[in-house]
């Protein structure tokens, strides 16, 4: 009789195996398409007593996954995350400084202002050529604004970025805490885990596409995720992740270790836990889209920006020291320097040679000269201006500083205001040496902000009354030696011009910057450099994407075959788990036969 009892339980197990795995396998076969999920089985154990077997156990319903490939997949997509974020950012540049195919470059700009010096040299009396030549110096100034607010506007789109992209990360860790704390309760109650180790996975996933990170999982079944460097981010409570993005970018905004709520640099560190310099996980997060973001704000875009900035610095400078060597004509009543001076400054580090002045009508005949002593024998800029003034002031002309702080030299009644750069070389501190004129700034093309923190690249422009009235560009140069009663300046005189055509079309040096190594070439040729090299940044990222993008499929494939659900095996799986509950059937039905019978008997 207790035969007949065990076979009713031992049948009875084995409805019910079947029954759970009959559950499971069709609910592996209605997700056979939803990503992210990993195909279940029915584990199960025997069960015995006092040596006899008794039927089945079902222990638990678990998931098939390959820790391995996981943890190699989720990398991945960090490295493929980093790539496509990369992609998207200097897409963005490359775009904003032109195409050389397109004629749109502000190399292009450059050339075609080189050729307006050249086409103005040989007829520098010509008033179209002289309104084209300001023209295509507009046209580079704005140029070489437009990719300057370019790179910026980026580095501020990439930090804005990271303060989302840490938002969505903060979001991530919470869902992920919570389905730690229902894991481990299932664990300690019995139930199966995987549908929600499945959800969990799908969260890791996308915080993986962020920031690199690792993971590991402790006994309870709860997940521990670690920044690469070793922080942690979850271990039971999420640990919130700041960053305040800045409002607005320039070039003097930089981020250092600590970040500006730890009083280091003005861009905002990412602190896990308080706002302290020791909680700043900034430097150590080098994947996913965050890192992508951080190596463009604070690298990238920066090496792009001081390459624009080291052109546009020495072009500057070489169309100013030419300008200054020349002369409109007629000259213009007054000039007026742009570097802010005072009395008792000297002149600069260092000072010698001469230079002189020359006071002259509208036909550029002489009306008055005044050649300075060595510069090195002046004490200071009032020195100057006092010798000066002595010579030729008030009748003829006067040397003064004006209450901005910038040297003027101002002709008396109608004559007009010439300049010869002679041999004066005056050094600053920071070893470059300038003409006299130049040094003041008094007969600049170009001019710039006069804030400390302002670049040439982001504030170039021609000078406001040369664009107003383009006769004012410098063509001629001024004879030093011409005598009272002479002719200084010439109408028709090109010389000044075409010493500027030949140093735009010349070769000129360039400090290393930004990745590109000091060279010597001329701008137009380092313009298409500093393009050239941010497409080749382009092509070897596209390239790495490429190979990123096909390995990730391939570890997908193999995620997909160690984990996803086949429909072949899950029908051959269905046969046998109904064969099985057939026979488990039968066995009840055959006991419960036997029972009956006896009861009959015993009648």
């Amino acid at each position: 009789m207790s035969s007949i009892y065990l076979a009713l339980r031992t049948s009875l197990t084995g409805l019910g195996a079947a029954q759970a795995g009959l559950q499971v396998t069709s609910n592996n076969v209605a997700n056979v398409n939803t990503p992210g999920y990993s195909r279940k089985y029915v584990e199960q154990t025997s069960v015995a007593v006092a040596g006899l077997g008794v039927g089945v156990n079902v222990t638990d319903i678990k998931r098939r996954v390959d820790t391995l490939i996981q943890s190699q997949l989720r990398d991945q997509n960090t490295t493929v995350g980093d790539l496509e974020t990369t992609k998207r950012y200097l897409q963005q540049i490359e775009v904003r400084f032109g195409s050389l195919i397109d004629d749109n470059s502000l190399a292009h700009a450059l050339g075609r202002f080189a050729d307006a010096t050249e086409a103005l040299a040989a007829s520098p009396e010509s008033a179209d050529l002289r309104y084209g030549l300001v023209n295509e110096a507009s046209a580079v100034a704005a140029d070489f604004q437009t990719v300057h607010d370019a790179v910026q506007d980026a580095r501020l789109q990439a930090d804005t970025e990271i303060a989302d992209a840490i938002d969505q990360l903060n979001d991530l860790l919470q869902q992920v805490s919570s389905l730690n704390s229902q894991i481990a309760k299932d664990n300690v109650l019995g139930s199966s885990s995987a549908e929600l180790s499945d959800e969990r996975d799908r969260y890791v996933d996308q915080i993986a596409e962020l920031m690199d990170v690792r993971t590991f999982t402790r006994s309870s079944g709860e997940l521990v995720i670690l920044t690469a460097g070793g922080r942690t981010l979850l271990d039971g409570p999420a640990r919130s992740v700041t960053h305040d993005s800045v409002t607005a970018m320039t070039a003097s905004i930089s981020y250092a270790s600590g970040g500006s709520s730890a009083g280091n640099g003005t861009i905002d560190g990412i602190y896990v836990g308080s706002e302290i310099a020791a909680n700043d996980i900034t430097g150590e997060i080098t994947g996913g889209k965050i890192g992508a973001l951080i190596r463009l704000r604070d690298t990238t875009l920066v090496n792009t920006h001081n390459q624009l900035e080291e052109l546009a610095s020495e072009f500057f400078f070489a169309v100013n020291a030419a300008h200054n060597a020349g002369t409109a004509m007629p000259p213009p009543s007054s000039l007026t320097g742009t570097r802010t001076v005072a009395g008792t400054d000297t002149l600069g580090a260092s000072a010698s040679g001469t230079f002189t002045v020359k006071i002259v009508d509208s036909t550029g005949t002489v009306a008055g000269s005044w050649t300075s002593a060595d510069l090195s024998t002046y004490a200071n800029v009032t020195a100057m201006v006092s010798a000066f003034n002595t010579a030729l002031s008030p009748a003829t002309a006067t040397m003064a500083i004006d209450s901005d702080g910038h040297l003027t030299v101002s002709a008396a009644g109608s004559n007009l205001v010439a300049i010869n750069e002679g041999t004066s070389a005056i050094v600053d501190s920071g070893g470059t040496t300038w003409g006299a004129s130049h040094y003041f700034g008094l007969n600049d093309f170009f001019t710039k902000s006069p804030t400390s923190t302002a670049t040439v690249a982001g504030s170039i422009a021609v000078r406001s009354d040369i664009a107003a009235d383009p006769n004012l560009v410098a063509s001629a140069t001024t004879s030093a030696s011409a005598a009272v009663g002479a002719v200084a300046v010439a109408l028709g005189d090109g010389s000044a011009m075409t010493a500027l055509a030949e140093t735009l079309a010349g070769t000129n040096s360039f400090d290393a910057a930004g990745g590109l190594p000091a060279s010597n070439m001329s701008f137009e040729q380092y313009s298409a450099s500093i393009l050239a090299y941010t497409v080749s940044l382009s092509a070897n990222n596209e390239r790495e994407l490429t190979f990123s993008l096909s390995y990730q499929e391939t570890l997908v494939t193999r995620a997909a075959s160690a984990s996803g659900v086949n429909l072949d095996e899950e029908l051959s799986n269905m046969i046998l788990l109904e064969n099985a509950y057939q026979a488990s059937a039968r066995v009840l039905q055959a006991a419960s036969d036997m029972l009956e019978l006896l009861s009959n008997i015993g009648r």
